[in-house]
């Protein structure tokens, strides 16, 4: 059984926590007011959350949390139900710091996340080539270095193992190449335009590790990210740009030899008990 491990410090330090134990104390009649109250603490427990399960807890571990939040009435077992689209959870680590995802898509033993920001600058592929996503070099380091030094073996455990479709890019008659089996991957094109409809709703900012490692944030603090849809040649790759628009033309897959792209890792995870 998976545990569902909340950060505690930010637990008792969480606004929403706090106004639903106040509430509670004063015995606030409000059934509408402690309701909503308590949807917020509800997704205020699962944003905080390093790991998810829907099995419920057994009463020893949910005595154990509740005690250690010192809230008593707060229920916190987790569900694929509590799980809503534009939602943001936390799952691994990267480079020391708690991986925040977006929720894009809620199912009912599954949800497809989406890193919040972009957690590194890497080009689509090492060498400037003809390429597609299942022979690229960035395909390779998200499904080896990154998912084994980012998450534990339980964690890994319940990364799903999708069959991706690699879509041709139909304005300059490029195939996308093959399917591919992926634990981690990019968006393509058209998932971008799926699950994230608006430009405003695609930008993202870079973390400070990223724009170490060379991302450029521009004036709005936004960064380009690579999609692994193909650009408009063989050795382009198709990208979000500061600006949230996707450039179907594309990006040279090696950068340019001075690559600014960051990395949106998105996976689908399993919260089938």
């Amino acid at each position: 059984m998976g545990l569902f491990k909340p950060d505690i410090d930010k637990l008792s330090k969480n606004k929403n926590i706090k106004r639903l134990i106040k509430a509670l104390e004063y015995e606030d009649k409000s059934v509408e007011t402690t309701n909503q109250i308590r949807k917020d603490a509800e997704e205020a427990l699962i944003k905080n959350a390093i790991y998810i399960s829907v099995k419920d807890l057994s009463v020893a571990e949910e005595d154990a949390i509740r005690g250690m939040i010192n809230f008593k009435s707060l229920p916190i077992h987790i569900s694929a139900k509590l799980l809503h689209r534009g939602m943001d959870i936390n799952f691994g680590k990267y480079e020391g710091f708690l991986i925040e995802w977006q929720v894009l898509s809620a199912e009912v033993d599954k949800v497809l996340l989406l890193s919040v920001k972009s957690l590194d600058c890497k080009p689509y592929n090492e060498i400037q080539s003809d390429v597609t996503w299942e022979t690229c070099t960035l395909r390779k380091w998200l499904n080896g270095e990154f998912v084994s030094g980012s998450f534990s073996q339980e964690e890994q455990s319940q990364i799903l193992l999708v069959i991706n479709k690699n879509p041709d890019n139909l304005k300059y008659n490029i195939p996308g190449g093959r399917d591919t089996s992926d634990k981690v991957f990019c968006l393509s094109y058209d998932e971008v335009d799926k699950y994230m409809p608006s430009e405003k709703y695609r930008m993202c900012c870079p973390t400070e590790y990223a724009k170490r490692q060379g991302v450029y944030a521009c004036a709005n603090k936004a960064c380009a990210w690579w999609l692994r849809s193909p650009g408009s040649i063989a050795s382009m790759a198709e990208d979000i740009n500061e600006y949230g628009t996707i450039n179907h033309v594309g990006y040279d897959v090696d950068g340019d030899n001075n690559c600014m792209d960051g990395v949106r890792p998105a996976l689908w995870l399993n919260l089938k008990s």
